[in-house]
């Protein structure tokens, strides 16, 4: 899931930020993440409520960057 994070971030100008969720799903050949009819930021947010995490744009550093992070590391 973290390599769809970063790719999605680069594909719009992001930085890749913090990605830092508590099992980094893989997703088989056979069974691949698929995003049908669905913009990149519902696609992000699906992946993020299926594995129980915020998706944000962080924008304490010079540069913005979209971040993952599991909502148990959050608490």
């Amino acid at each position: 899931m973290s390599t769809i994070v970063r790719e999605v971030a680069r594909d719009h100008q992001l930085v890749p930020g913090r990605i830092d969720v508590t099992r980094d799903a893989s997703y088989p050949v056979e069974r691949p993440a698929q995003q049908v009819a669905e913009t990149d930021l519902a696609l992000l947010e699906r992946l993020a409520s299926e594995h129980d995490a915020k998706l944000f744009i962080d924008h304490s550093g010079q540069t913005d960057q979209l971040c993952l992070v599991a909502n148990a590391t959050l608490e």
